[in-house]
């Protein structure tokens, strides 16, 4: 099920609210905005939350934070906040040696799907 709306025309949007089950039975809930004011002038801060202890992270891996039955504080960088030096060094190494890049057609096609599943559930309100 999912909420979506907020965007200037009904085909785009600036919030979202999507639950759903995985395969396994677990629950995951998705809530999105682009009208929530960031502090940090447009890095984002997301958790995951599972009945073992949470995650907090800066979307653009800025820092994690653990929490659970160890809390740990992790820094992973700056130095390519946007992630482009490593798009680009998995694009370069996988056309010297012809190996398949991290991201690839198929996986973004198959992002696409789940997006456009998503939307026609909520269209049509019935699970996909």
């Amino acid at each position: 099920t999912g909420i979506i709306g907020g965007g200037a025309t009904p085909e785009t949007e600036r919030t979202s609210v999507l639950n759903f089950e995985y395969e396994n039975g677990a629950i995951g809930v998705l809530a999105y905005s682009w009208e929530t004011p960031t502090p940090l002038h447009g890095l984002r801060i997301s958790r995951i939350f599972g009945d073992a202890g949470s995650v907090v992270f800066e979307s653009n891996g800025l820092f994690v934070l653990l929490l659970g039955n160890k809390k740990r504080l992790y820094f992973p960088g700056i130095r390519d906040i946007n992630g482009y030096q490593a798009m680009f060094a998995d694009f370069l190494s996988s056309l010297s040696s012809g190996n398949e890049p991290a991201f690839t057609a198929q996986k973004a096609r198959a992002d696409l799907d789940a997006i456009e599943s998503v939307y026609n559930s909520i269209r049509h309100r019935e699970p996909t």
